[in-house]
């Protein structure tokens, strides 16, 4: 099931103080309506009954998908440290349950349902690529390592321009990309590798569980850098 609960709101606009619903979990399945505010970025987006002013407010909940076995945190936290404390206080509460779940969310927090992908994820289009990537059955694991390896290929072409994300996408009519964001704002694709993660994935998904962190992970392009170095014993 989703968990949600309420807070008041004060519109940054005219100041109107109404309730908002702030969702600890949303389960896809059981809430098909709040899954698709989330894949249209609509989720965070509250509109004002006074003034229909809408505003983005963003906090940390839990995506649950059971048709495809994943669990994704989302952390509201922009400043490094408080993010890291926010991953550290979560792995904790997922130790302290795990022996003994007593219900739904206590179940979720453990991580331990067989077969999961227990994620968590720093910002809202992290979200929706893991998301995407589960949907097409692929590990998010070997998607951050097809990303470095991309970076390292497109070395010189991107002198001289600042890159904020890469991203794994997918567009309506099922093109599968790898979306460049940058400092300015622009993007730029380039087409998925798909022959390169199968070769991947024949050749390396085998050696991933063991540096692999337990409980809900960070798996990003610094991950990877730091999976080649440990898998090549550098």
């Amino acid at each position: 099931m989703s968990q949600h609960h309420t807070e008041t709101y004060t519109c940054p606009k005219c100041g109107h103080a109404q309730e908002m619903q702030y969702w600890d979990s949303v389960n896809a399945q059981l809430d098909p309506e709040m899954h698709e505010k989330i894949m249209n970025r609509e989720f965070f987006d509250q509109k004002c009954d006074e003034c229909g002013a809408v505003v983005r407010i963003m906090y940390t909940f839990l995506y649950h998908n059971m048709e495809h076995k994943l669990m994704v945190y989302m952390i509201a936290e922009t400043d490094p440290e408080k993010q890291k404390e926010a991953i550290d206080k979560i792995n904790e509460l997922s130790d302290m349950v795990e022996n003994a779940p007593t219900d739904e969310l206590a179940s979720l927090l453990s991580g331990m349902s067989d077969g999961y992908t227990n994620r968590i994820v720093a910002d809202y289009n992290g979200l929706i690529e893991k998301i995407i990537i589960a949907n097409n059955g692929f590990d998010d694991r070997l998607i951050e390592i097809i990303k470095a390896i991309v970076m390292s290929r497109l070395g010189d072409a991107l002198k001289g321009k600042t890159l904020d994300a890469i991203y794994y996408d997918e567009n309506a009519e099922g093109e599968r990309a790898l979306v460049f964001v940058f400092d300015d704002g622009k993007t730029a694709a380039i087409d998925f590798p798909a022959d390169l993660y199968d070769e991947l994935k024949e050749k390396l998904l085998p050696d991933l569980d063991p540096i692999t962190p337990k409980g809900y992970a960070v798996i990003d392009y610094s991950w990877a850098l730091g999976a080649f170095a440990e898998m090549s014993g550098t």
